[in-house]
C-alpha cells in the first residue's frame, strides 16, 4: 500500500497546485476552456509513469515479467507465440532486451505511452483539463496497470484519435493496424470510428444502443456470432466468463456519462445550438464506450473492449456538466462529483485489495 499512497498523496498535491495555476482560454468556436500550466501536466503524467514502472506486480504484470525475461535472446521462445500472444507484442520484448534484461523498461514503455495518451487528450479536448486527469486518476489509472498488450495498444489508437478528427482516414487506419500488432482486438477500433463518425446519437448509434439491449436480455445472441465469425479463438475464453463488472462500476463509468450525455444534447437542441463536429464524434464515442461496458457486466471481452474509447466519457464529463446544469448548480456539483470519484477510487483499492491484486502493487526498483 505504500506505493500506492504515495501516489495518491503526489496526485493530490499536485492537483492542488495545478488549481492555483488555472486559467481561462477562449477556442476558436468561441468556447471556454479551463487550461493549466505544462508543468502541471508532466508531473501529472510522471507520477503516474513511476508508479507503474516501479511496482512489482499487478494481476496479469507476472506473466508479462516472464514472457520479457524468456525473450531474451530467444527467438525460437518468440516465434512459438507463448500464451498466444501476438508477434508485434513479442518481438517488441525481444528488441527491448537489447537495453536491459530487466522488465521495468516493458512497464515504463507502456506507463509512459497510456498515461502521455490520456494526458494529451485531456489537454486537447477537455473543456476542464484538470477535472478531466483527476477523473482518469479515479476511475481509469489502476486499469492501466492490468492488460498490458491491450493498454499499449489502445494508447496508440487513442492518440491517433485527432487524425480521424481531422479526416486523415488512411494515417489512422495505419496506425490501427499497427496497433493491432500488440493487440489484434484493436483492429475492431476501425469498425468503431466508422460508428462514431457522423451527428451525436445518429441512427448508427441508435443501432448499437439497440444491440445492447438485445445483448443484455440474450448474452448468447452477440456473442455467439462474434465466436463463430471474427473474434480469434484465443480470446474466446473472455466470452466464457459468466461474471462482467459490478453494476456500481458500470453506473459511475458508463450510465452516468451516457446519461449526462443524453441531457446535453437535448439542451443544445432545445436552445436551437449546433453541436461541434469534435463534441459529435466524441459524443457517440462516449456512446460506445458506454456500450460496451454496459455488456461488460456479463462478458468481460466486452469491457476490456472499452479501453479503446474510455477517454472520452473522461474529456467531455466537464462540457457535459456545463451543459447540463445551471452556473450556480455547476458551483457545488463539480466539488462533489470529484469527492465522489475520489471515493469511488478508493472503494477500487478496496476491492483490489480483497482480490488480493494490491498485495504486490509495491515498490520494486530493479
Amino acid at each position: 500500500m505504500l506505493l500506492i499512497s504515495i501516489c495518491v498523496i503526489c496526485i493530490l498535491l499536485n492537483v492542488f497546485y495545478g488549481s492555483t495555476r488555472q486559467r481561462k482560454m477562449l477556442t476558436p468556436q468561441g468556447e471556454t476552456r479551463i487550461v493549466t500550466a505544462k508543468e502541471v501536466l508532466i508531473m501529472f503524467a510522471l507520477i503516474l509513469i513511476v508508479t507503474s514502472t516501479l511496482r512489482y506486480g499487478f494481476n496479469d504484470t507476472y506473466a508479462y515479467k516472464i514472457m520479457y525475461r524468456e525473450s531474451r535472446d530467444n527467438l525460437d521462445y518468440v516465434n512459438s507465440a507463448p500464451w498466444g500472444v501476438e508477434a508485434g507484442w513479442l518481438y517488441l520484448m525481444y528488441l527491448l532486451n537489447f537495453i536491459t534484461d530487466s522488465p521495468k523498461l516493458m512497464l515504463f514503455l507502456v506507463a509512459l505511452a497510456v498515461n502521455v495518451a490520456y494526458v494529451l487528450m485531456c489537454k486537447k479536448y477537455s473543456s476542464n483539463v484538470l477535472f478531466s486527469l483527476f477523473v482518469y486518476f479515479c476511475i481509469g489509472y489502476m486499469d492501466t496497470n492490468n492488460g498490458l498488450r491491450q493498454c499499449f495498444a489502445a494508447s496508440i489508437t487513442t492518440m491517433a484519435f485527432p487524425l480521424l478528427l481531422r479526416r486523415r482516414y488512411v494515417w489512422y487506419a495505419l496506425l490501427v493496424a499497427f496497433a493491432s500488432l500488440f493487440h489484434e482486438s484493436a483492429i475492431y477500433v476501425l469498425l468503431i470510428a466508422l460508428l462514431v463518425l457522423g451527428r451525436p446519437f445518429n441512427l448508427k448509434m441508435f443501432i448499437a444502443l439497440l444491440a445492447c439491449v438485445v445483448f443484455l436480455f440474450a448474452p448468447e445472441s452477440i456473442s455467439g456470432f462474434i465466436k463463430e465469425s471474427i473474434l480469434d479463438s484465443k480470446y474466446n475464453d473472455y466470452l466464457n466468463y459468466s461474471v462482467g463488472m459490478s453494476f456500481l462500476r458500470c453506473f459511475i463509468i458508463s450510465i452516468l456519462p451516457l446519461a449526462l450525455a443524453v441531457l446535453y444534447c437535448i439542451n443544445k437542441q432545445g436552445k436551437k445550438e449546433k453541436i461541434s463536429y469534435q463534441d459529435g464524434v466524441l459524443i457517440n464515442m462516449l456512446i460506445m464506450n458506454s456500450v460496451f461496458y454496459l455488456m461488460g457486466m456479463y462478458m468481460q471481452y466486452w469491457a476490456r473492449l472499452a479501453f479503446y474509447t474510455s477517454f472520452a466519457p473522461i474529456v467531455l464529463l466537464p462540457k457535459l456538466i456545463d451543459g447540463v446544469f445551471v452556473k450556480s448548480d455547476r458551483a457545488w456539483i463539480k466539488p462533489v462529483a470529484l469527492c465522489l470519484y475520489f471515493i469511488f477510487f478508493a472503494y477500487n483499492i478496496y476491492v483490489n485489495i480483497a482480490y488480493g491484486a494490491m498485495r504486490d502493487f509495491r515498490i520494486e526498483w530493479f
